[in-house]
């Protein structure tokens, strides 16, 4: 998802990564409800203040930063 996310421009966008291990301090507060769907890695695309589905397929998540 990095490298995808990484190979365009995304103004006023952010993508933060979160480990499956508890992590008590060090990550940003908005990962704190935000879990990986089906135990698979997952990425939540959000933008302007809203966060699109999360998506664990690489080419929803290209339609996701498409779109936006």
């Amino acid at each position: 998802f990095l490298m995808r996310y990484r190979s365009n421009y995304h103004p006023n966008s952010i993508i933060a990564a979160k480990s499956t291990q508890r992590v008590d301090k060090g990550h940003p507060k908005m990962l704190d409800n935000l879990s990986p769907l089906d135990e698979k890695p997952t990425a939540y695309y959000c933008k302007a203040f809203t966060c699109q589905a999360p998506v664990t397929d690489i080419e929803d998540f290209t339609k996701q930063l498409i779109s936006s």
